[in-house]
């Protein structure tokens, strides 16, 4: 999960013990208030309380269960009942709900997550079940009044939950949804392969309107990575591999418990190399390092915060952190949307977070610099 430069008004909070890529609580950035006119979506969900939840696609008696109409491919209509198989290029539309109009679609990581969830295989013994669990667990946490859950997605090794929040409250109670989640066994039951195998996933939220957000989680079984049979070790990128030749570079130091992200990361090991490779702005960088260290320091339930290392150069910035428990994640999530917010801001930004097991939550924050040089 996976690209780098969505907008920046979509917060993900921090998630849970396995979150390869927008985990403990994560943000994606995102300018995405506001619906684009001429988006395509499919019809309008309803479901106005977690009581009226509106279920899979692949449920009985759901509404995106017709043939052709669902959006599901001539070649592969024989693939119905999600006995296709694998790469054969099944697809069975996921109707988006009318609040997230023009969203899915223009951002890129939603509409990335959501296109392959529609690409799924349909597991029913797996993603019925699931469903209902989920269901009954948000009916449980959340208050109906807040929060009116739209949609629950369950296909053969993911999930999708889409919910319309009113008020700040509900944007943090559903940011500390997926914590809730794996807490209660749920994730770890449902999405871990085997011990030695992680889960992606994490909550969300994007701004749908004054006092009006859209929240969303994501949930993945991990296939584990691929190991190198000579060696008998995980395949990863290194660190440590020459620039090609006449490219000049200052390394930016990383401490030793964030190496494995970067080593198991494209997106984040290319940044980071990429940003090594850029002179200095001077103009530029020192301000927006700064502005960084300056208004996260000001915010007294934030001093537990440790920065390892803030760096930006002619377009693109690092920062490296560790927070040392689930509340404080959220509160840095949460203020993350004032810091976005700033007059100044010419940034994109997406933030990862080390893949650990409980606290601390190690997060690396890349941005990109909207207006370049």
């Amino acid at each position: 999960m996976h690209s780098l430069r969505q907008p920046a008004n979509y917060v993900i909070a921090i998630s849970v013990a396995a979150a390869v890529v927008f985990g403990t609580w994560l943000i994606w950035p995102g300018d995405m208030s506001g619906a684009d006119g001429d988006s395509v979506t499919n019809k309008n969900i309803t479901g106005d309380a977690p009581a009226d939840l509106h279920r899979s696609a692949s449920s009985p008696g759901s509404a995106d269960n017709s043939s052709n109409s669902s959006g599901q491919s001539d070649s592969t209509s024989s693939a119905a009942d999600g006995t296709a198989e694998p790469g054969s290029g099944y697809f069975k539309s996921i109707p988006i709900p009318g609040d997230f109009a023009g969203i899915v679609e223009r951002e890129g990581r939603l509409s990335e997550f959501h296109e392959r969830l529609e690409r799924e295989i349909e597991d029913p013994d797996w993603a019925l079940p699931l469903e209902r669990e989920l269901e009954d667990f948000l009916n449980k946490l959340l208050d109906p009044s807040q929060v009116a859950v739209k949609l629950i997605e369950c296909r053969s090794d993911s999930c999708e939950i889409l919910a319309v929040g009113y008020g700040e409250q509900a944007m943090k109670e559903w940011l500390e949804l997926a914590g809730a989640l794996y807490e209660a066994g749920i994730l770890e039951e449902w999405f871990q392969i085997e011990e030695t195998s992680r889960f992606d996933g994490g909550c969300g939220s994007i701004d749908l309107g004054p006092g009006v957000f859209g929240l969303l989680c994501e949930f993945s079984r991990a296939v584990p990575p691929a190991t190198d049979d000579d060696s008998g070790t995980a395949g990863t990128l290194s660190l440590t591999a020459p620039y090609p030749d006449g490219v000049e570079f200052i390394p930016v130091p990383i401490p030793d418990d964030f190496v494995r992200l970067f080593e198991t990361n494209a997106d984040v090991y290319d940044f980071h190399r990429a940003l090594q490779a850029e002179p200095v702005d001077h103009s530029w960088a020192p301000f927006v390092e700064n502005q960084i260290s300056e208004h996260f320091s000001a915010i007294p339930e934030l001093e537990s915060v440790t920065y390892h290392h803030i760096e930006c150069r002619m377009t693109r910035c690092e920062v490296q952190l560790t927070i040392h428990d689930p509340q404080t994640a959220i509160a840095w999530t949460l203020e993350l949307r004032n810091f976005n917010n700033q007059a100044w801001i010419d940034l994109e930004f997406t933030i990862y977070n080390v893949p650990a097991d409980g606290d601390p939550v190690r997060i690396v924050w890349l941005m990109n610099r909207k207006t370049g040089t």
